[in-house]
């Protein structure tokens, strides 16, 4: 009878550890706004995922189709592509079919689904305006969930390769010092304190702490000290170093005060670069790219600070989906005139296309913290985090021009964005 319980216990406990407690999937969710304004063309979810057994990042690729009108568009198809990525190359992809976007649609409707092996998609509508040409802007939120034990699995495999790895490369570095005469003693000690600072923790597996102990008494045998986890650090005193001596710090750099700016304007600048600046432009208007950059790209040889060339050339870059070059370009202009909202919002919008955009926005922080009364300033700031979905953010920027600008049009109509997203 005693025996009975045993096993009868046990059977509930195996179907206890099987049921749904420990099966149950793991969910990742990401928010987006499509608009007609610039956006990435891919996003990331946030953590690893298990996929083929390894630890995957998960990258979604939006594609869709807007129709243009004079003053604004409306998105007319939308779908999605789901890509493991692993070491930065594909483990597999999966796409949803093309969703038709109407003003029929319903919050909370699917408008995407899909599978990659056992990683599951969704892509939800949240909310979507309208105006009388369709559908203007729509908020998506997906959805991608996996089990919590190929999860664990994952990591472990993950884990036991980099312990793998390390040991490998330390092993490599005791064997180069075994490899020396003992009266280089001192390059065998280095190695061999090498191989200890890259080995694993003896606590990882019962080779890496055999490994640890081998190396440790080949160094207590040549005298040296095995002790190579803790690094001492010296106090240096300076009181007795003559002053000429110690190199003063130099001034950190800061933005440009407005009162006081460095840009070179076409009057200031060489002349046979405000030609080639022209000629660049004209060029540009002809449709003549190359030559038109190669101009350019005199005209800054000429005058290096030249900040129309500059932002004439990030305007190119950014026009040809180069956002890297467009960003540096942006980010020099910057540098002779902090404070244009123009290029301000054109430097983020390179950012932003590089997935950058948390990073330019902290910089736009800063020029504003420079300029707090400058409204202009302030309102591309909104406009940023705006793009970044900080939407409380860019509501109190808001908020805070309409408070001593009550009829200004740009605070209104991101304000009326804002809210309608919002709420």
């Amino acid at each position: 009878m005693k025996s009975f319980k045993s096993v009868f216990f046990l059977i509930i406990v195996v179907l206890f550890l099987s049921g749904p407690a420990f099966t149950q999937p793991v969910e990742q969710t990401l928010a987006r706004l499509f608009s007609y304004d610039p956006h990435p063309g891919n996003a990331y979810f946030s953590e690893k995922v298990p996929y083929a057994g390894h630890l995957a990042d998960i990258e979604i690729k939006f594609f869709e189709t807007w129709a243009e009108k004079k003053d604004s568009a409306n998105i007319s198809a939308i779908y999605f592509s789901f890509s493991a990525i692993k070491n930065g190359a594909s483990l597999g992809s999966a796409q949803t079919q093309k969703f038709s976007v109407s003003t029929g649609m319903q919050k909370g409707q699917i408008i995407g689904e899909t599978s990659l092996e056992n990683l599951k998609f969704k892509a939800t509508l949240d909310s979507f305006e309208k105006d009388s040409g369709g559908v203007t802007d729509l908020t998506v939120i997906f959805s991608m969930s996996y089990n919590i034990q190929e999860l664990n699995k994952a990591r472990e495999s993950e884990a036991n390769q980099s312990v793998s790895s390390s040991m490998n490369l330390c092993k490599k570095l005791a064997e180069k010092a075994d490899a020396l005469p003992d009266k280089n003693s001192n390059t065998k000690i280095a190695l061999y304190q090498k191989a200890l600072l890259t080995a694993p923790p003896e606590t990882s597996s019962p080779d890496a702490a055999a490994f640890r102990k081998m190396v440790e008494q080949k160094i207590t045998r040549l005298g040296g000290q095995a002790e190579t986890t803790t690094i001492e650090t010296k106090v240096l005193d300076i009181s007795s170093i003559p002053q000429s001596a110690i190199e003063k710090p130099k001034a950190p750099v800061s933005f440009q005060s407005p009162a006081q700016p460095i840009s070179i304007s076409k009057k200031t600048v060489n002349r046979e670069a405000v030609t080639l600046y022209n000629q660049a432009k004209s060029f540009f208007d002809q449709g003549k790219g190359p030559e038109g950059r190669e101009a350019l790209r005199e005209a800054l040889e000429i005058a290096p600070e030249y900040r129309d060339a500059l932002v004439l050339l990030g305007e190119n870059a950014f026009s040809n989906r180069k956002y890297a070059r467009a960003k540096e370009a942006f980010d020099k202009a910057l540098n002779l005139e902090d404070n244009d909202p123009e290029t301000i919002l054109k430097f983020f919008k390179a950012c932003y296309y590089l997935g950058e955009g948390s990073s330019a926005v902290e910089r736009i922080a800063l020029i504003k913290n420079r300029y707090p009364e400058d409204r202009r300033v302030k309102l591309t700031l909104a406009e940023a985090y705006f793009q970044l979905g900080d939407l409380p953010q860019a509501k109190s920027l808001c908020e805070e021009v309409l408070a001593v600008d009550r009829g200004n049009y740009q605070a209104t109509d991101l304000s009326k964005r804002i809210d309608r997203l919002m709420n």
